[in-house]
């Protein structure tokens, strides 16, 4: 079984999708949201122009940077071949993705998007056509969402 870890969606491995409800607001063919004024693939400049300069940045390698907005609980990954690749919601002021803020309970994303693609431990994962993913990572608890991360789906 495959981990869903917090960055997943840079290197997930995709398999076939499950059928979701009607609920779910993207379907095949949906570009991804815009999400704290940022959509996937935006690049540097058009991040610093809506962020500002990260207050914290660390290398992950291969070309890939995480900046983190600590003040505004938004954590991203930037590649340089790629752009924009990860938005992480770590907040319930970050914002919110389809309705769904950091803090909400899990029924409640349930009861809004429907029954997600995969369950793994405390990650529910909503894919859209091995494009483009949402994961709501839940709380130790497994009753809230912690952090709610949009990204690309990058095949291996």
């Amino acid at each position: 079984m495959r981990s869903l870890a917090p960055y997943l969606v840079l290197v997930y491995v995709a398999s076939p999708v499950r059928a979701q409800t009607a609920r779910f607001p993207w379907h095949a063919g949906s570009a991804p949201p815009r999400v704290a004024g940022l959509r996937l693939h935006d690049s540097r400049a058009r991040i610093d122009s809506v962020l500002g300069p990260p207050g914290q940045s660390a290398s992950m390698g291969a070309g890939a940077v995480k900046l983190s907005y600590p003040a505004r609980g938004i954590s991203l990954i930037y590649t340089a071949v790629d752009s924009l690749a990860v938005i992480d919601l770590r907040t319930r002021a970050a914002g919110a993705i389809g309705g769904v803020r950091v803090g909400d309970t899990r029924s409640a994303v349930v009861t809004r998007w429907g029954e997600p693609t995969e369950v793994s431990r405390a990650n529910l994962l909503w894919e859209v056509a091995h494009q483009w993913a949402i994961v709501a990572r839940l709380d130790s608890a497994g009753t809230r969402v912690a952090v709610l991360t949009l990204g690309r789906i990058v095949d291996r």
